[in-house]
């Protein structure tokens, strides 16, 4: 019986003791505690995961920030660009012997923010009205275009040709009958095309303050009465000498013809088909049934087939800088080789 006691105990003991050594911790000479290998080995894995956690969602705030910093830096300025002042003062000017179109052309650069040649055409059409002395919608012109971006010249040569139909003895130029000079009036297709090419503003827009001006009535200049005061009215019609009479008169408002503002208004809503096709109630018509009660044989199509020339300008360097002008018939060349 004992020795079977002692036997149990054996493996008692045993078993004890090797759960002893399985669970025992262990501690140094100087009472450190000391880790075994696998408690270590979690403990490092679990350390550089939470690290690497730590370090990757910092990145992300960094990048994040700089994301927002930066998409806020764009739209502030572009918010200054659209509603900042300018770091370019906008310039421009404006040279007409007419205070009235002056301002007109200033108004259509400033707060219409139309471009020089709608700025051009604006006091162009206001001088057929305020300066009938030196434009009419009846005349013609040449205009030159430089592109300061492109370092180019366009040039538009609408100066009144002969129409087309013209060849007969009695076409010739008589002075003692002012109907045999007339040429193809051609400013408003020259406006027109110029327009068309280079203007950013409605073409309506350019006529406001011209069909105003024909409208309402304007005090004449002093350039306008000087140039009236020279015409020898002898030989005119009542309905013109009565229309000098009144522009001599600079205390009071004229108002011109009734026939110019509506012609305006025709032309603001019809560009220039209302001077150049060949339908009835057009000026056209007007133009060559005039014309041929005067005994000159003018065409529909004398106006309808006109266009405006386009020369390639003269050049001439001077003093470091290239002079431009037109060729012939212009006179602007002679003055450029002179």
């Amino acid at each position: 019986m004992e020795s079977k006691s002692k036997e149990k105990n054996q493996d008692i003991e045993l078993t004890q003791s090797n759960i002893s050594e399985t669970h025992q911790v262990p501690f140094s000479e100087d009472n450190e505690y000391v880790v075994n290998k696998d408690t270590e080995s979690i403990l490092k894995d679990s350390t550089s995961g939470s690290n690497k956690k730590w370090k990757l969602e910092g990145v992300n705030i960094v990048v994040l920030s700089v994301i927002i910093l930066s998409t806020a830096i764009t739209i502030a300025l572009i918010l200054s660009i659209i509603f900042g002042q300018p770091q370019i003062i906008p310039h421009g000017a404006v040279a007409v012997d007419d205070d009235f179109c002056g301002q007109i052309g200033l108004k259509i650069m400033q707060k219409n923010k139309g471009n020089a040649v709608d700025a051009m055409v604006s006091v162009m059409l206001c001088l057929t009205v305020t300066r009938p002395d030196v434009a009419s919608l009846g005349g013609c012109g040449a205009v030159l275009v430089r592109d300061r971006n492109k370092q180019l010249s366009y040039l538009f040569d609408f100066s009144c040709p002969v129409r087309n139909s013209a060849g007969t003895v009695q076409d010739k130029p008589d002075r003692n009958k002012p109907a045999s000079l007339v040429g193809i009036p051609s400013l408003v297709r020259g406006l027109s095309v110029i327009h068309q090419r280079f203007g950013l503003l409605k073409w309506s827009d350019l006529f406001i303050g011209a069909i105003d001006l024909a409208k309402n009535g304007f005090i004449p200049g002093k350039s306008l009465i000087e140039a009236v005061n020279k015409i020898n009215a002898s030989n005119l019609s009542e309905p013109l000498k009565l229309i000098l009479q009144q522009l001599k008169n600079e205390d009071n408002l004229f108002f011109p013809p009734v026939e110019l503002p509506d012609t305006l208004r025709r032309l603001a809503e019809q560009r220039d088909n209302y001077f150049y096709n060949d339908e009835m109630n057009t000026f056209n018509r007007q133009l060559v049934d005039y014309m041929k009660q005067q005994g000159f044989q003018w065409s529909p199509d004398d106006l309808k087939m006109y266009s405006v020339h386009r020369p390639n300008p003269l050049k001439m360097s001077f003093a470091g800088f290239t002079l431009e002008s037109f060729p012939a018939p212009l006179v602007g060349g002679v003055y450029i080789y002179f």
